[in-house]
C-alpha cells in the first residue's frame, strides 16, 4: 500500500512541477499515516482516507511553495493537523516554521509529528495567537493560514505581529470580496491567486502586504 500511495504522490508532484527527494516523499506519506492514526481519537481531519489526503492535504499545502521563496522564518496560524506547515517544512528543511494552535490535542499531535518525522526546523506554540510572543516578530518573513481564519479576524488578532516587510498568505475556498474591499481600505496591498482546484473544490490564495502599518493599527478595532 505504501508503494501505491507513493506513486500517487509522485504523479501529482510531477503535474505540479514540485521536486521532492525520496526521503521527503517517505516523510510525507508517514505524516499521513500518523495523521489518520491520531484521527481515530482526536478528530484532526474530515478527509476519509490517505489516498484522498494526498491531494487534499499534501498537494494542496505544497501548492503555495512558489510563494515562499527566499524567506527564512514562517509563522503558521491555526495549524490544526499541521497544514500547510508540515508538508512545507518537509520540503523546505532550511526554512524555520513556527506552528500555532490553541487546541491541546492538536498541539500534542504536532509535537509528536516533530519527533516522529525528526523535523528540527519546526517549533510548536500552544495558545491563542493574540498572546503570541512578539519579541522576535521582526524575524518573521511570512504568515500562513489555511481555512481557519476569515481574513478580517486574522488581521485583527495578528496586528501585534505585523511589520512593514511581512507577507501574509491565506488559503481559502471562496473569496469574500466585501472583506477584500475592507482589507484594502485598511492599508493593504492584496493579490489573489486562483490555485488548481482539487476534486472540483475551488482553491484560492490571498496574499497581503502592508502598505501603511501605522494607519492599519489605528483602524484595528
Amino acid at each position: 500500500m505504501d508503494i501505491l500511495y507513493k506513486k500517487k504522490l509522485e504523479k501529482y508532484l510531477r503535474i505540479r512541477n514540485i521536486f521532492l527527494t525520496n526521503y521527503q516523499k517517505n516523510q510525507c506519506i508517514e505524516f499521513l499515516y500518523l495523521l489518520f492514526k491520531w484521527n481515530k481519537r482526536c478528530n484532526l481531519t474530515a478527509v476519509k482516507n490517505i489516498s484522498d489526503a494526498i491531494l487534499l492535504h499534501l498537494i494542496d499545502s505544497l501548492s503555495i511553495i512558489s510563494h515562499i521563496k527566499n524567506v527564512k522564518n514562517i509563522l503558521d496560524i491555526g495549524s490544526g493537523c499541521g497544514l500547510p506547515s508540515i508538508p512545507l517544512a518537509i520540503v523546505k528543511p532550511n526554512y524555520f516554521f513556527e506552528l500555532t494552535d490553541k487546541n491541546k490535542k492538536k498541539y500534542h499531535f504536532l509535537k509528536q509529528i516533530k519527533i516522529e518525522l525528526q523535523l528540527s526546523n519546526i517549533q510548536i506554540y500552544y495558545g491563542n495567537i493574540q498572546n503570541y510572543n512578539t519579541q522576535n516578530n521582526m524575524n518573521i518573513d511570512v504568515i500562513t493560514s489555511r481555512a481557519c481564519f476569515n481574513i478580517l479576524n486574522l488581521t485583527k488578532y495578528c496586528y501585534h505581529i505585523f511589520h512593514k516587510n511581512i507577507k501574509i498568505l491565506i488559503m481559502q475556498k471562496k473569496i469574500k470580496f466585501n472583506d477584500i474591499k475592507k482589507i484594502k481600505n485598511n492599508g493593504y496591498k492584496v493579490n489573489i491567486y486562483n490555485m488548481p482546484s482539487i476534486f472540483g473544490i475551488e482553491r484560492n490564495l490571498i496574499e497581503l502586504k502592508i502598505k501603511k502599518l501605522n494607519s492599519y493599527k489605528m483602524r484595528r478595532t
